[in-house]
């Protein structure tokens, strides 16, 4: 009796605190820098919701189109962009994804654009209490602090599943040379931050209204390398969790207890493209060793492991990639591992080149089936140091190398 009294004090307490939240207003401020090249376009979707204020101001070095479309297609706003700074403002009365489009009509220069979008949203909620909510704690972690190479052969990217009140803070600092141009952009396409190379530290504190995957892309139009610092954290707000149901059961009536019922997400640790540099260059290592570590690693099922090199095997990759967006992102399939795990995809590509070297871990190395299956790993174990090493042995030539690897993590939930 003491140990039930105890436990439904402790769940009123919680619970009296989370049962309502207030809707409170935010604001998202995106920085978008672009460059675009001769008579080129480039478009980035805005997800917006009734009674958003959408604001932008905007300024370009010489005449950029500039246009913002409802998501019936009708536009709603259309100029052209110059030295002189341009603003507008509108309360949005229709709900979807709006496209903001840019273009450079002429023949003769590049032009660069720096806008300024705030979406103002009055009623933000982080999540839906009930009578058997509790609020979880506050959380702040790192991703990536470390130091790296970036050159026009080896652009970098990372991809982070975020969920919606999260908050994304991203600083990098060049050490020597300039810094890559960066943009981030979420899996509905919209560009939240954007940045050009510059030898100036930059930051951004990104709050994330939608949840799904939100990509960091650095690319670099330098042959030679340049050492850069890059910090990515993330910072979780307190957020309802469900709170188990205690009945106390008597001899003459036996109360069904709750089901305990467990779903699993899959959350994307790394998906690259690897630049490694021929055994003569003295510039670019021809050789990485990438090591998996695990936060939460009790909760984790198994985690998957894929890669490869090789014209052909990069050509599969990316026309496996075009399929995501389309048949596979429909059912949540976010990443290729997710999918062919959905069996959208019936075989992953083989590595077909020989000049590259791929040595697992043994824990990696044990779950091969080669010689069908030895570029992809399903990994149980989830303890103790794994790495992937992976050596370019051409002398002249480098080598691009994918490596995509997923965490499969089991969600508790409790249900009637």
């Amino acid at each position: 009796m003491l140990k039930y009294f105890l436990f439904l004090v402790f769940g009123f307490l919680f619970i009296k605190h989370a049962y309502a939240q207030a809707p409170i207003s935010l604001e998202r401020n995106s920085v978008i820098n672009l460059e675009l090249k001769r008579s080129s376009k480039k478009s980035f979707a805005l997800a917006l919701k009734v009674d958003d204020i959408l604001s932008f101001d905007a300024l370009a070095e010489g005449g950029v189109n500039f246009k913002i479309a409802e998501p019936s297609g009708q536009i709603i706003y259309q100029n052209i962009i110059d030295s002189k700074k341009v603003e507008w403002q509108k309360t949005i009365s229709t709900e979807g994804i709006y496209t903001v489009e840019v273009e450079n009509p002429g023949l003769l220069f590049v032009e660069r654009i720096s806008i300024s979008i705030s979406i103002l949203r009055n009623d933000f909620i982080y999540g839906h209490p009930s009578m058997d909510s509790l609020v979880s704690n506050r959380n702040r972690k790192t991703f990536v602090d470390g130091e790296f190479q970036i050159t026009r052969k080896a652009p970098k990217t990372f991809n982070y599943s975020l969920e919606k009140g999260d908050t994304l803070i991203f600083k990098i600092k060049p050490k020597s040379g300039s810094g890559p141009a960066i943009e981030i952009q979420n899996s509905l396409n919209e560009l939240v931050y954007a940045a050009f190379s510059s030898k100036r530290e930059h930051f951004a504190e990104i709050p994330i209204f939608e949840a799904g995957s939100y990509t960091i892309t650095m690319n670099s139009q330098a042959y030679l390398p340049n050492n850069n610092h890059l910090n990515v954290e993330l910072i979780s707000p307190a957020r309802y969790i469900e709170v188990p149901k205690v009945v106390e059961e008597t001899e003459s009536e036996a109360v069904e207890k709750p089901k305990q019922l467990y779903d699993t997400i899959a959350e994307i640790y790394l998906d690259t493209v690897l630049f490694l540099g021929a055994k003569r260059d003295i510039i670019n290592r021809s050789e990485q060793n990438i090591k998996f570590q695990f936060e939460e690693p009790s909760s984790i099922i198994e985690w998957l492991v894929f890669y490869g090199s090789g014209k052909e095997f990069m050509d599969q990759v990316n026309s496996l990639s075009i399929l995501i967006q389309d048949e596979a992102m429909a059912v949540g399939a976010s990443n290729i591992l997710a999918a062919y795990g959905l069996g959208l995809i019936k075989t992953l590509p083989k590595s077909d080149n020989k000049q590259i070297k791929f040595t697992p871990s043994p824990t990696i190395r044990s779950k091969l089936k080669p010689p069908l299956r030895t570029n992809y790993a399903a990994i149980k174990n989830t303890y103790g140091d794994h790495s992937l090493l992976i050596e370019n042995f051409s002398e002249s030539s480098g080598q691009k190398v994918y490596v995509q690897a997923v965490v499969l993590r089991k969600v508790r939930f409790d249900s009637q």
